[in-house]
């Protein structure tokens, strides 16, 4: 956590600005002469260091998680 606690929820958007403007990078050194090549480079590049991540954090049990929200039990008749 590098950030104050107030902005604690902007720490994930600011660490995937960094991986995206990575991946764009990378894809853009990449380049084709054709649009579609390149934008299809792009995607699997964002596809190999997304899922790695994932994975890496899915194996460390670094993945946060949604709380479940049960619902009452409806009422006898």
């Amino acid at each position: 956590m590098f950030m104050p606690p107030d902005y604690l929820w902007l720490e994930p958007v600011v660490v995937a600005a960094i991986i995206v403007f990575f991946v764009d990078l990378i894809g853009n050194m990449l380049s084709f002469s054709n649009r579609i090549l390149n934008a299809l480079t792009t995607a699997l590049v964002f596809l190999v260091i997304f899922g790695t991540l994932s994975y890496v954090a899915y194996r460390e049990g670094n993945l946060p998680t949604v709380p479940s929200i049960s619902q009452p039990a409806p009422p006898a008749p």
